[in-house]
């Protein structure tokens, strides 16, 4: 399966989640587009324990700024949702980059947030059910963010990305 997103025609502003699935010898499966009156894109795929898809991106759905989304996709059929965001009450800008999910179902998500006019790398862990565990913002006023994530056989996390502040650790 891939995911991204298109631009919807005749908006130069507003993208529509998309995914497609291919068999093993590249032939499409089947294609969807998942459109709306908002911007919605897809950035990172993993698989999770219980067989399905789930990918990570951003919204503007909820009408307060961008907010980092994660929704479920299923493998036979495409069906996609349902959606939950993370993100600022007010204006900031939130996005997810990519997801590990553990052998538990626990979805471990890895991006940036905007805070105050500056972007810190996000790192984000919750329930399959999407019930918060773990969420914090890592930078000091730079253009810092993660890219992507992984999981090790210890449980813990490894994080990647850029860094535009001052030094931090973690």
């Amino acid at each position: 399966i891939v995911a991204g997103y298109n631009r919807s025609q005749g908006s130069a502003d507003k993208q529509d989640m998309w995914l497609r699935r291919y068999s093993s010898t590249g032939t499409l499966v089947w294609e969807k587009l998942v459109t709306g009156t908002t911007s919605d894109w897809l950035e990172g795929l993993a698989v999770g324990a219980d067989g399905n898809v789930y990918a990570v991106g951003m919204t503007t759905a909820t009408g307060v700024g961008r907010q980092g989304l994660r929704t479920k996709v299923v493998p036979s059929t495409g069906t996609v949702g349902p959606t939950i965001t993370w993100g600022p009450s007010g204006t900031g800008s939130d996005e997810f980059k990519d997801i590990a999910v553990d052998g538990a179902g626990k979805h471990y998500m890895a991006g940036y947030s905007t805070t105050g006019g500056s972007e810190q790398g996000w790192y984000v862990r919750v329930a399959q059910d999407g019930t918060s565990e773990v969420n914090v913002n890592f930078g000091a006023g730079g253009a810092d963010g993660f890219n992507d994530i992984a999981i090790l056989t210890s449980g813990d996390v490894i994080v990647v990305g850029k860094k535009g502040s001052a030094p931090w650790a973690m």
